[in-house]
């Protein structure tokens, strides 16, 4: 009965200290970290955004079908994590973190939001560029930090206790930006691609006892750019016939010769629209009176262009659909206008060339062309 009660005894205490070296090594396992995780950034759904295709702001955001800036989002509670000396046996834990950018900035281009400035960086699709910004994962958006063109320090960050963190969590946030005025309109895949670095310091500021460097990620995405405009209605290319004057003419007599003609389109919603005459045979002109061609063989006369009912005539400018080109001119529309149509009426008059005292007989040539601007 002795060596049965003190094999019982032996063997309850060999499993208890089996027990026991077990949770051991699983504390160990689970607690000792040092490590590093990406954080990713996945957009929830194709984005599609309406445009006017001319007039824009480099540095305007996207916005969404509510007419909020649209932004990719991710969070990562643990991006970095040294919980129980993991690193090197740092027990302090981090005192430092940072972001590097990876993405080529565009110069002179920059996306502002709640008093603060971004850097906006290529996506690769034409005219349209993104901003970044990053924020501790248990922070408000009124914390974020934006991404610049050089490291930013992501902690401690403004309102943090600064304190040594063993771990340390982001959110971000990835807004796409308009870069240039005019828009094309398109379906383009933006590439799943590395955003930026993420890294941290921990008690030795010379590194070796932090969690090694890891990324930001951009999943790939889907953007439909629809570049809001008109459609043009009337023959691309008119000839307007000008009565026969003979050798004699006078200005004062000008209402009695004119050529009529007009111009249609059709609109898209929303759109304030704009519009450029320009001298065929010198676009940088910018005076009122169109020219003959050189094929022209009747001399010293040109032509003068009225719209709708005005008495004072059209002066022409570059070919260009750029906002605020110079003597471009309203022609109708806003931001509540709906879906509609113009038609824009035309006069060309003759107009004696100054310094000419003799009109050359034959047939009269001249070219414009106009160039609308979508805003």
């Amino acid at each position: 009965m002795k060596f049965l009660t003190w094999k019982k005894v032996a063997y309850k205490i060999f499993i208890k200290n089996t027990c026991f070296i077990a949770l051991l090594a699983f504390n160990k396992v689970v607690w000792a970290n040092c490590d590093s995780y990406s954080l990713t950034m996945y957009p929830d759904s194709t984005i599609v955004n309406s445009l006017p295709a001319n007039g824009l702001s480099p540095g305007r955001p996207l916005l969404n079908s509510n007419g909020n800036t649209w932004a990719i989002n991710g969070g990562r509670e643990y991006v970095f994590d040294m919980r129980w000396g993991g690193c090197a046996g740092n027990i302090f834990g981090m005192g430092k973190a940072y972001a590097d950018p990876l993405g080529k900035v565009m110069p002179g281009i920059y996306y502002r939001e709640g008093g603060k400035v971004f850097n906006v960086f290529d996506t690769g699709v034409p005219g349209i560029g993104y901003a970044v910004g990053i924020r501790d994962y248990r922070a408000s958006l009124d914390k974020e930090i934006p991404l610049r063109d050089y490291t930013v320090q992501t902690y401690p960050y403004s309102g943090s206790t600064g304190k040594w963190v063993s771990t340390i969590g982001y959110r971000a946030r990835l807004i796409f930006v308009v870069t240039k005025s005019s828009l094309v309109s398109g379906k383009y895949v933006i590439p799943s691609q590395q955003i930026a670095n993420f890294w941290a310091l921990g008690f030795r500021e010379g590194g070796g006892d932090a969690p090694p460097h890891t990324k930001l990620l951009l999943q790939s995405t889907t953007l439909t750019i629809e570049a809001q405009g008109c459609e043009y209605t009337s023959p691309e290319h008119q000839v307007v016939q000008m009565p026969a004057i003979n050798r004699n003419f006078d200005n004062h007599q000008s209402d009695r010769y004119e050529g009529n003609f007009s111009i249609s389109l059709v609109c898209d919603p929303n759109i304030s629209v704009y519009a450029t005459m320009t001298d065929v045979n010198n676009p940088g002109y910018t005076g009122n009176i169109l020219k003959p061609s050189p094929s022209s063989v009747a001399k010293g006369v040109g032509l003068q262009l009225f719209k709708y009912n005005d008495t004072t005539p059209i002066n022409f400018g570059p070919d260009s659909p750029h906002k605020g080109n110079i003597n471009q001119w309203y022609v109708g529309g806003g931001s509540n206008t709906p879906e509609r149509s113009y038609t824009i009426p035309f006069k060309a008059r003759y107009i004696k060339l100054p310094n000419e005292s003799d009109i050359t007989p034959g047939e009269f040539q001249a070219e414009a062309s106009i160039t609308f601007s979508y805003q």
